[in-house]
């Protein structure tokens, strides 16, 4: 993509880049909100997010890639996000980004992939990216299987192999007026975690990574997961993911805020079953069989 060409649909970081580039040659002194970074972070795993671009710039090696350009490129960028989760894994996408273009042969098939990640050299390399980043070891391998993936890859798959899902409709409130109340679905994903945290907790999923939430929800998060690894020490040495579906009226990270304490009892509920499922499966390597709802 050129300046010229910069309206065209975004497939890597560089493409965003030259659309920053050119918007500023325009306006100078403001920063870039278009049509098309509005969704960068409100949907990163989606078609054009955040999440698909940096997917892109590994598999293009574009100046991203090579480390030829830095992320403050996109200092002028527009509804950044601000979240402290979220601006971890805005470098932890950067930072894999550079490691999985020094590291990974790119000949490797498809079928194979999940083993190289495996290895104990890359199990390592994810522990450090995760630690430099503040997140859990499972968020970075979450993300690098995503990176990994092949072109033809369903849109939405499970964040890792033999990965469940529990689901749950949740009541959820954004201080966004044209959002408001509402009702939301509240997924949880687990797996088994090849080289667990010292302190697991639950994390979100790729596109919940950059959704704001305040200190009333993660304390609440905090209380379901006390509560349900009691019932169930070996939910503790998984990993688990939460998921929010966004409101379909939010169109900024702002509007898709998650405030208070609401969806606890959710997360309680969703967990409970997570720890019966995982109870269940005590003694076997990993669990099989399909994704379970309430």
């Amino acid at each position: 993509m050129t300046a010229s060409s910069a309206q065209e649909p975004m497939r890597t970081l560089e493409d965003l880049f030259l659309l920053i580039q050119d918007e500023q040659a325009r306006t100078p002194s403001s920063k870039v909100r278009t049509a098309a970074t509005s969704r960068l972070f409100l949907r990163p795993a989606e078609a054009h997010g955040w999440f698909n671009l940096v997917r892109g710039s590994f598999r293009n090696g574009d100046g991203f890639a090579q480390g030829k350009r830095e992320p403050r490129a996109f200092g002028a960028l527009g509804d950044l996000p601000d979240s402290r989760v979220g601006r971890r894994f805005f470098a932890l996408s950067m930072a894999l980004l550079t490691w999985l273009t020094r590291t990974f042969p790119q000949e490797t098939p498809l079928m194979d992939r999940e083993s190289w990640l495996s290895d104990d050299r890359q199990c390592s390399a994810l522990r450090d990216l995760a630690t430099k980043s503040n997140l859990p070891v499972g968020a970075a391998r979450d993300l690098a299987r995503f990176l990994l993936r092949g072109p033809d890859s369903k849109a939405d798959p499970p964040p890792a192999p033999g990965a469940r899902a529990v689901r749950l409709p949740v009541a959820l409130w954004s201080p966004s007026q044209t959002t408001g109340g509402r009702v939301s679905m509240l997924t949880l994903w687990a797996s088994d975690a090849l080289n667990a945290d010292a302190d697991p907790r639950p994390y979100p999923a790729l596109p919940s990574a950059f959704l704001p939430t305040n200190d009333a929800f993660r304390e609440a998060l905090d209380q379901a997961w006390a509560f349900a690894t009691g019932q169930s020490p070996r939910l503790s040495t998984m990993d688990v993911r939460w998921e929010l579906q966004i409101a379909p009226t939010a169109g900024t990270l702002r509007q898709a805020r998650i405030d208070g304490a609401s969806a606890g009892a959710a997360f309680a509920a969703g967990l409970l079953q997570l720890a019966q499922e995982a109870s269940r499966s005590q003694g076997h390597p990993s669990w099989r069989g399909p994704s379970s709802s309430p």
